[in-house]
């Protein structure tokens, strides 16, 4: 902890030392001048010193990609605003960067504002681990443009350039804040006037704004994987007040290197769950996402005794997965791929593994195929359902290869797969998943991965009281497929309620998806005992022991991997 805190002040050390305070808070200003020098400033409020403009290099169609995202006028598609992408500028942790690099720097170029007040954008670096919990938190606040108007309110034009002077360390994140209407009716040269109508600037961390949980983003970000930079709007009111169009002030942000940034690959691909993608005018242009990352692999694991909690051993199922997006230039999935392993069954039941995908209508499918070991599988796994449900472990059907393989690499005198640790073996390899979608067909957006995974019960197997194909067991935001019969919900142990399903009277799930590769437990070992941070976790409804999963924070004796 300390030494993330001493690396924030260390980013910031070049900047002046003077400060100006509006409404309580400090103020230090880029260029390095006082607002009231003439020389630094025009009456206007535009930086005179250490300012260039690139509007002769920006790409001629950045303005119209934007607009057709961010529209005049029109409420923000809430896709943009997603509590789980992120909404600052992150630096990868030291352990995701190669030996070679040091710090990263970055600039902030003006693209365009359409507001009526004359706005301040200004810029902050925090701890990405621990980020501000109130201003007070705020180590200083640096404003980079301090009239963000064009003429005749202002004197700002597309392609005006700052760099911020600053080197960006592993584990920080660059945020950045609007003072609405700050430099105001009365500005002039650098001053700002007071912290506008809210008496508060708003900021790219929603916490630290003054609305309500459910509406206190102010930016969203995009990343133009074509040209290799950030593209970040504001929306400049009250949230309960304004358009919430959320164009207010355009500004884009380059960093070097760009792969140093949070979930942007050295190839230019983006990993799903970081940053919106920037829809591009040319129609030959795709992009790609993975999730959880390009190398890694994300884990499912899953009770099968719902409603009742049974052993919660959390490994009746157990899923490696990851998944590649590829979209068009207008955002929209083209193709889907997803390969995945069967990792562990410790069930005696006969379970199904599937995912939904509840805004893809199944017949905006063009293609599917499934392959193993590069060998095609199965071309008719997906359900005869409106939306798109992908069935992709089903002992019933031709590709029971999963299930099959399992039994082969399973030790004749284990009951189970990879889950009792008297019975190591060998790991099966991954299937292979592809699916290509008409775009016409495809809505604007689609829900981030993993979607909507689940387990379900098997047609023609028992699977104890609670029914047959009808039964389900799902993440806790997912109220089950069209196939599910939601009249379990509330039986034993099940306490389920709006918005939050499958769960029992103290918030514990029938089904995790971890973002990383995650050891199960052993047969008959409760997670709680394996993980003993899992339950603060839980409880905590994920703001606590967000590291529960770690080895390091496992009894490893307890796993069926112990290292």
């Amino acid at each position: 902890m300390k030494q993330k805190i001493f690396s924030v002040l260390i980013g910031v050390a070049s900047l002046p030392s003077f400060a100006v305070t509006v409404g309580g808070i400090d103020f230090n200003y880029l260029n390095g001048a006082l607002p009231t020098d003439t020389l630094s400033y025009s009456l206007k409020g535009k930086p005179l010193t250490n300012i260039s403009n690139v509007g002769a290099q920006l790409p001629t169609d950045v303005l119209t990609n934007i607009y057709s995202m961010l529209p005049e006028g029109q409420y923000v598609n809430t896709a943009f605003v997603d509590s789980n992408l992120l909404s600052n500028i992150v630096i990868k942790d030291e352990s995701e960067l190669d030996e070679t690099f040091v710090t990263a720097t970055a600039n902030v170029t003006f693209l365009n504002e359409g507001a009526g007040y004359r706005n301040t954008l200004g810029y902050f670096v925090f701890d990405a681990d621990n980020p501000p919990q109130s201003i007070a938190d705020i180590s200083q606040h640096t404003i980079i443009f301090p009239n963000c108007s064009k003429p005749g309110e202002g004197e700002m034009s597309q392609g005006d350039r700052m760099e911020l002077g600053i080197d960006l360390q592993p584990g920080q994140a660059l945020g950045f804040f609007v003072i609405p209407n700050g430099w105001g009716w009365e500005g002039n040269l650098g001053n700002i006037v007071n912290l506008g109508p809210w008496n508060t600037p708003f900021y790219s961390v929603p916490a630290l704004n003054p609305e309500a949980d459910e509406i206190n983003e102010h930016n969203v970000v995009f990343y133009d994987a074509q040209n290799e930079f950030f593209v970040i709007g504001f929306d400049d009111q009250h949230r309960s007040q304004g358009d919430n169009d959320f164009n207010d002030l355009l500004f884009s942000v380059e960093v070097t290197p760009s792969y140093a940034v949070q979930g942007v690959n050295e190839n230019g691909s983006v990993d799903s769950g970081t940053y919106q993608l920037l829809q591009q005018t040319d129609t030959s242009v795709t992009n790609t996402s993975y999730y959880p990352s390009q190398s890694g692999y994300a884990t499912l694991a899953f009770e099968d005794k719902w409603p009742e909690m049974g052993d919660y051993d959390f490994n009746d199922v157990v899923i490696k997965y990851r998944m590649s997006q590829t979209f068009n230039n207008q955002n929209k999935m083209i193709e889907l791929v997803i390969d995945y392993q069967l990792a562990a069954t410790g069930a005696s039941f006969h379970n199904g593994f599937a995912i939904q995908i509840p805004d893809v209508d199944t017949s905006a499918v063009t293609s599917a195929v499934m392959t193993y070991n590069g060998e095609e599988v199965s071309s008719n796994f997906l359900e005869a359902t409106n939306k798109l449900n992908m069935k992709l472990l089903d002992d019933n059907n031709t590709f029971d290869e999963a299930y099959d393989v399992a039994r082969e690499l399973a030790n004749t005198s284990c009951q189970f797969y990879r889950t009792m640790p008297s019975c190591i073996e060998p790991a099966m390899d991954f299937f292979k998943v592809i699916l290509t979608f008409d775009p016409n067909q495809m809505p604007s957006t689609v829900s981030l991965p993993p979607f909507d995974p689940y387990i379900y019960a098997l047609d023609g197997q028992y699977h104890g009281p609670y029914g047959t194909r009808n039964w389900e067991a799902h993440l806790k935001q997912f109220s089950g497929s069209e196939l599910f019969d939601s009249g379990l919900f509330g039986q034993v142990d099940d306490a389920t309620q709006t918005p939050n399903y499958f769960i029992n009277t103290n918030q514990f799930p029938w089904a995790i998806n971890i973002t990383s590769d995650w050891k199960h437990p052993q047969e008959s070992v409760d997670i709680r005992n394996a993980y003993p941070k899992f339950a603060d976790w839980v409880t905590s409804s994920g703001e606590q022991e967000k590291s529960w999963y770690l080895l390091e924070n496992a009894t490893k004796t307890k796993l069926y991997e112990q290292e």
